[in-house]
């Protein structure tokens, strides 16, 4: 009988001990299992975050490229950029905890994936933006290469009608001919008598025609006379008609001046000029004559 209790016993005894081995392995592998499924979800988080760095640098780069073009493209990429940044951002809260749900790790894979998207996109965009700037920037070059042209073209036509018109200007000068200067003394009785003591000249008289030239314009014209003392200065006084006149871009002085209507008739022009009570002085004088900016003619004479 007690033997029978104490194999009972016995047997009691191991079989609670082989429950609470069950028991004991049944807890250790469960928390086996949890602590694998923590650490894959720790390196699923880990590389979740080198994915969005290398993401994150892949865009730099490319957007990088297009920096520094111009203002509206360096505009357009600080937009996006930021819009990315954004994105990242909203990717790195999901990431802040190292210990996420399975579902929280899928929504931060649909992200990566909606950043991807939105690079390429962008990239796509700025590309797009950055080969319409290259072409503009063409079409200005060649529009300025065309401004150039036309202005080099216009120029040389203005040269070109400068030079015909220069070249008409001195086709269309009058020229004087069979210049005459004579001394004259006045005499009491009113007549006139040609003279070359320097004393006795009173006036001289310069006389001239003008010769044909079917290219000059006919209608009035202004004549210029010169008389250069032997000294070489120009005879010129208000009193007896004297003034300034433009020749060669500068101011003269002439003695006298007088309009003719020229007519291309081979017309004789006359000057007679008085010097008053100051008396002529002895040497080579000289005669020039001058009409709408060119000289026309020159003579000397001599008063002894």
């Amino acid at each position: 009988m007690e033997n029978s209790k104490g194999k009972a016993i016995y047997i009691t005894l191991i079989i609670l001990l082989l429950i609470s081995n069950g028991v004991f392995a049944y807890l250790y592998f469960n928390k086996e299992k949890e602590v694998v499924k923590i650490t894959e979800e720790l390196v699923n988080t880990d590389n979740a975050r080198s994915e969005l760095d290398s993401i994150l640098k892949q865009t730099e780069s490319q957007l990088a490229v297009y920096k520094g073009q111009n203002a509206e493209l360096d505009s357009v990429i600080q937009i996006k950029n930021a819009e990315l940044q954004a994105q990242a951002d909203k990717i790195k809260s999901l990431l802040r905890s190292n210990q996420i749900s399975a579902s929280e790790l899928l929504k931060v894979r649909d992200e990566m994936d909606a950043l991807r998207f939105y690079t390429r996109k962008y990239s796509q965009q700025i590309d797009s933006l950055a080969q319409a700037n290259e072409v503009l920037a063409q079409n200005l070059e060649e529009t300025k290469t065309n401004l150039n042209r036309a202005k080099n073209k216009i120029e040389d036509l203005t040269m070109d009608n400068i030079r015909k018109e220069s070249q008409l200007s001195v086709a269309s000068r009058l020229k004087a001919e069979g210049i005459t200067v004579t001394g004259i003394q006045n005499r009491t009785s009113g007549r006139e008598r040609e003279t070359t003591r320097a004393k006795r000249v009173d006036q001289v008289r310069v006389q001239f025609k003008v010769g044909d030239n079917p290219t000059a314009k006919p209608g009035d014209k202004e004549v210029y006379l010169r008389i250069l003392s032997p000294d070489g200065a120009t005879i010129s006084t208000s009193t007896s008609g004297g003034g300034q006149f433009e020749y060669q871009g500068e101011k003269s002085m002439y003695t006298q001046r007088q309009r003719i209507n020229f007519k291309n008739d081979q017309s004789t022009i006359t000057f007679h000029y008085a010097r008053g009570n100051t008396e002529w002085e002895k040497g080579t004088y000289k005669v020039e004559l001058y009409c709408e900016g060119f000289i026309i003619g020159t003579k000397t004479f001599v008063l002894d």
